[in-house]
């Protein structure tokens, strides 16, 4: 299987769903066949808090005693990683997928992305997911990861700069995925670039351009996409797939399976209250008094 393009990679859930000899057999595999390892990581305080009643230790220091952590190896979020962890991360090379449009989406928290990359780790920037983000839009992620950055600190040497943001989006990224040349325009890296409407109303007037993609573009000066010197996306089409039958299939699968999930979802909907009070009542019982 060719690698060049696609990167297969392996994605336990988070570590207090997974048995140790399945997380400690993921990162076997991960080290034999040289692919990714990513799973979530200090998203939550409850995880975190979870993890010392379980484990007696963070979930970054119970991943480190396992032998998961190493350059293969990325966890997402990282919202409530410890100066501790962050060590431990740094010295295993490992990175944090930094997901800041799921993070406001369900409350988790913001990760301390300046504390992160001061520390030596690796930023990668994502979206998480639809169903915690309300879409896939890299350049929202890749502004808000330099905006909230700005929550933490009146202290402007600490925010995020936009080249900083920039580069976590791209080139970052795409370490974290095991990507050695992509992400940067340069001799020698993958032909994969995004051409911008340079008429467009975020760039008139053209000033300092790198600051205009990150705060200003949404997508909607997109104009062409290249993967790997190949165009995918012209005139406003995608030229690789048929868009049509692929929103019919999407459609049809959606509406399967909101008939198939029905009685699931009813009886989650009944569980909510409950389990949100206990994961309340923990968290508070945890606070420092």
């Amino acid at each position: 299987m060719s690698t060049d393009l696609v990167r297969p990679g392996i994605g336990p859930t988070i570590p207090l769903h997974c048995s140790d000899p399945f997380l400690q057999a993921c990162a076997h595999l991960s080290e034999e066949i040289d692919i990714p390892l990513q799973t979530h990581l200090a998203e939550t305080r409850l995880q975190q808090i979870m993890a010392q009643d379980k484990f007696g230790t963070s979930l970054t220091e119970h991943l480190d005693q396992l032998g998961v952590l190493s350059h293969r190896f990325s966890g997402a979020h990282g919202v409530w990683l410890s100066e501790t962890e962050m060590t431990l991360l740094a010295e295993a090379k490992a990175g944090i997928s930094h997901n800041p449009m799921s993070n406001l989406r369900i409350g988790s928290g913001i990760a301390q992305t300046r504390r992160l990359a001061d520390a030596g780790i690796t930023i990668g920037i994502g979206t998480d997911a639809s169903n915690t983000s309300d879409g896939q839009n890299m350049f929202e992620a890749m502004r808000l990861a330099a905006m909230i950055s700005r929550a933490h600190t009146i202290d402007s040497d600490q925010w995020v700069r936009t080249a900083e943001a920039f580069d976590m989006a791209t080139r970052g990224s795409a370490q974290l995925l095991r990507f050695d040349k992509v992400g940067r325009i340069a001799e020698g890296w993958a032909a994969d670039l995004v051409f911008l409407d340079q008429g467009y109303c975020h760039y008139t007037p053209q000033r300092t351009t790198l600051d205009q993609i990150v705060f200003a573009e949404t997508g909607a000066a997109v104009r062409e996409v290249m993967i790997a010197g190949q165009m995918v996306l012209a005139q406003d089409r995608i030229l690789t797939l048929d868009e049509t039958a692929l929103r019919h299939r999407a459609l049809s699968a959606a509406d399967r399976i909101t008939h198939a999930n029905k009685d699931a979802r009813t009886m989650n909907a009944a569980a909510a209250k409950v389990v949100k009070g206990f994961c309340h009542r923990h968290c508070t019982a945890h606070l420092p008094q």
